[in-house]
């Protein structure tokens, strides 16, 4: 009889507790016109400032024992999204003791005192992110209420009405659940009669006294903010690793391992920072592949390991345009195709070690190179503070092809055109063939019909000409060989004309 009145007190006090909870844990968005910081808010709810935490509440489990309590289970971490088109978005959480009324005030851009909560702001995936460490409690079966105020600037001004941009104003809330639990059975626990919940001396939101005897002896954890970390090749990334039931910066040895795809591609990895629950990995992003991250966390006290990973990858940049074969004379227009990024960028053509041209800032290089650099391998790299930025590029400097004879167009009456190509530029001038050299019964003086010459922009640029020719001797058969001479002195390979 007793048994079935305690299973039935047990529904009720997880149906009052949860009940409870929800009241707590309704979402409290909101987009509010008017009445904002500076200029008067306007705008609409579908392109609004809006809040949107990924959980409603983070619960934490605590068995108490006889050294103390262990924490068995933990959400550590909600995500705030916010939606719309914004700048300079600017967070502030109030955790507050439902019991006391007690608060604290967090910002990701001050610092403050409650070392058990720490809040992050992610620009790039739109979000903050709240962090909690319940290291210390007085109170069980207790709800803490986080509540959650951004606001943002718009974009756009509108008009001489409204010269200033815009502040947006919008507001979220969660909480967060601290759970006793029983040691022996797993389940949910509430004081009832004259039992009293075991008390400890400080409140979490304060963070002036040590952790009691017997905090640690839970299950260790550490995991990486990040799992896949994204950063242009060459450059600086970071990753912070957050840490439950283990103090990093006194009772932890720490391992780092970190292991290039391929080796030597330029991947590197150290921890920078060490805190009580957090620690920070820094290195440089590799140049290809990708670089392996592992951490492993022995806690001192009793040898128990936890370990977490995660992987570096380039964010490759786009690649330059630019002609890879290019002829002497012949102008490239090279676009860097540089990212938009902090630092000096500046782009460079080299010969060896010399410039031969540059550019600053992305801006484009009008690259000519001369007819000494035929058959020259000159590179184009790229830079952000004088670092390498990407892969170093070849551009081959070709020398222009030999002239060619690529038709003969009999015309009648024993007469011929000889049509002929020459390749390239001379003197900044169309290089075009200058003479032709016969043998045979073909008469030495020739027409260049001027009127027929045509240039052509290919890569090589190439200029065709005609010539028409007559036999030297009218009662022998018109037979020749012909050779076509450009400006650079070169030849073609010589042709053997029958034109009867």
């Amino acid at each position: 009889m007793q048994s079935s009145k305690r299973k039935r007190r047990i529904v009720e006090i997880y149906f009052i507790l949860y009940l409870a909870a929800l009241v707590f844990i309704l979402p409290e968005s909101s987009f509010k016109p008017g009445g904002g910081n500076g200029p008067e808010v306007i705008g609409d709810f579908q392109t609004g400032f809006t809040l949107i935490p990924e959980k409603s509440a983070l619960v934490c489990n605590v068995v108490v024992e006889p050294n103390g309590y262990r924490i068995t289970k933990i959400d550590s971490s909600n995500v705030i999204f916010y939606t719309g088109d914004f700048e300079d978005i600017q967070f502030e959480f109030t955790v507050e003791d439902q019991s006391t009324n007690r608060s604290v005030t967090l910002r990701p851009d001050k610092n403050y005192s409650a070392k058990y909560f720490r809040v992050v702001e992610v620009p790039e995936k739109k979000a903050a992110v709240f962090y909690w460490r319940p290291q210390y409690l007085d109170n069980f079966n207790t709800t803490y209420l986080v509540k959650v105020v951004a606001t943002a600037k718009s974009k756009k001004t509108f008009g001489t009405k409204y010269p200033e941009r815009f502040t947006y104003k919008a507001t979220a809330q969660f909480t967060l659940l601290i759970v006793l639990m029983n040691a022996v059975t797993g389940e949910q626990t509430i004081a009832q009669g004259n039992q009293q919940t075991p008390q400890f001396p400080l409140n979490i939101l304060e963070q002036t006294q040590q952790i009691p005897t017997g905090f640690g002896v839970g299950k260790i954890s550490v995991n990486a903010s990040t799992p896949n970390v994204t950063q242009l090749a060459y450059q600086q990334w970071a990753n912070t690793i957050n840490a439950t039931n283990v103090n990093l910066a006194s009772d932890a040895k720490i391992d780092l391992i970190a292991r290039p795809e391929p080796e030597n591609n330029g991947g590197t990895a150290q921890i920078s920072e060490i805190k009580p629950d957090y620690l920070v990995i820094r290195g440089r992003t590799p140049g290809y592949g990708r670089l392996n991250i592992e951490l492993v966390v022995k806690r001192k006290f009793d040898g128990q390991e936890a370990r977490t990973s995660f992987v570096v990858v380039p964010q490759q940049i786009e690649k330059p345009i630019f002609k890879e074969f290019i002829y002497p004379g012949q102008t490239d227009t090279i676009d860097p195709r540089l990212p938009l990024i902090g630092g000096e960028l500046k782009t460079l053509i080299k010969d060896g070690n010399r410039i031969r041209a540059s550019s600053i800032g992305g801006a484009p290089i009008y690259f000519t190179p001369e007819l000494s650099d035929t058959g020259k391998q000159l590179t184009l790299e790229r830079y952000i503070d004088n670092n390498l930025l990407g892969q170093v590029y070849t551009i081959y400097v070709l020398n222009f092809p030999l002239p060619k004879i690529v038709d003969v167009i009999n015309t009648g009456n024993r007469v011929v055109e000889i049509v002929t190509q020459a390749f390239g530029v001379f003197n900044r001038e169309r290089n075009e063939i200058v003479r032709l050299e016969l043998e045979g019964n073909v008469a030495e003086r020739y027409i260049d019909l001027r009127g027929k010459l045509q240039d052509f922009y290919g890569n090589p640029p190439y200029r065709r000409q005609n010539f028409q020719l007559k036999p030297k001797d009218q009662g022998k058969p018109f037979v020749f060989v012909v050779t076509a001479v450009d400006k650079y002195g070169r030849r073609s390979a010589p042709r053997r004309v029958v034109a009867d």
